[in-house]
């Protein structure tokens, strides 16, 4: 969509619905109740309802929820619920989004300053509703990339985490069923170079065939400094292996939009390539593309912006 075609858009941050525990009585309606395998929601009664424009609604409820994992006993939880709905359009998204207090890593953070910089770094979008993620790594007990989400990470299309695990997430299509489900979402087994031109647009893609090795004969490989948990020696401390990019063929990235290098071997990484052919040995948060891929060659040539 082009700026300024839209004056005021809307984002809705996660998810839809965020509920709050609470030790109120709960006077639940049996006939309006959803049940799986391993839960059951019971819709109780409306406490206030407002029209917040743009089509959004918010509706305040009280509800009564019982879940089991396992084999331990159900617990019963009465809740105070806080639901906003909109009609899927192109022009409102629910999206889910990762503060960036750096290029590398990821971080705490206040929903406030979530909110604030998302705007800050969308001009004409504006977040009407929002809550904190769970499934991360809260307490940092990965030293070596602390914070990070536990399952997979996809935002605007973008792979930043790649887990197979359960997800849920909205396409953004403007379709009545706009929402997906999987109890076990699958990634390629190769990386992919996205090349970008001046105008953001991608114009090229191509497979990665090697990572932090060097390339065979038409290849293309990724380079990138890495962290692993030192583990039981010391559950306090990493390691930090240096990659060095060959002085020919390279294309380095030393100032990424951003860049999330991990050990299994995964990075995601954006930015603008600034230094060609020279041996440099990579700090932790940029990384290279090394090619003997002559396409891939003439497709950079010219165009600087690139995603792995």
């Amino acid at each position: 969509m082009k700026k300024g075609l839209i004056k005021i858009n809307l984002i809705l941050c996660l998810t839809l619905v965020f509920t709050f525990l609470t030790g109120v009585a709960i006077k639940a309606d049996t006939n309006n109740f959803l049940e799986t395998e391993f839960a059951k929601y019971q819709v109780g009664e409306t406490i206030k309802t407002l029209d917040l424009g743009s089509g959004i609604s918010w509706t305040k409820t009280t509800a009564f929820s019982t879940a089991k994992r396992g084999s331990s006993i159900a617990t019963d939880s009465p809740e105070v619920v806080n639901m906003v709905s909109v009609k899927s359009s192109n022009e409102v998204r629910i999206i889910n989004y990762t503060y960036r207090p750096t290029s590398a890593g990821w971080s705490l953070q206040s929903l406030t300053k979530m909110v604030n910089q998302f705007e800050a770094n969308n001009p004409g979008w504006m977040v009407m509703a929002g809550v904190n993620g769970d499934f991360y790594d809260i307490s940092a007990n990965d030293k070596a990339l602390p914070y990070h989400t536990t399952g997979s990470t996809i935002s605007d299309g973008e792979v930043l985490r790649a887990v197979e695990s359960k997800s849920v997430g909205w396409t953004n299509s403007g379709d009545e069923r706009s929402f997906l489900a999987t109890s076990s979402l699958t990634f390629t087994a190769n990386h992919n170079l996205a090349i970008y031109n001046q105008d953001e647009e991608i114009v090229a893609t191509f497979q990665i065939d090697k990572i932090n090795e060097a390339p065979g004969p038409n290849e293309t490989a990724v380079y990138f400094t890495y962290r692993y948990q030192a583990g039981n020696e010391d559950p306090n401390k990493y390691y930090e292996v240096v990659e060095t990019v060959p002085s020919s063929n390279s294309y380095i990235v030393e100032k990424p939009i951003r860049c999330l290098p991990t050990n299994e071997p995964e990075i995601y990484g954006k930015g603008v390539i600034n230094v060609e052919n020279e041996e440099v040995a990579l700090e932790f948060g940029q990384f290279a593309i090394v090619t003997n891929n002559q396409v891939v060659k003439d497709s950079l040539a010219n165009n600087k912006l690139i995603r792995v």
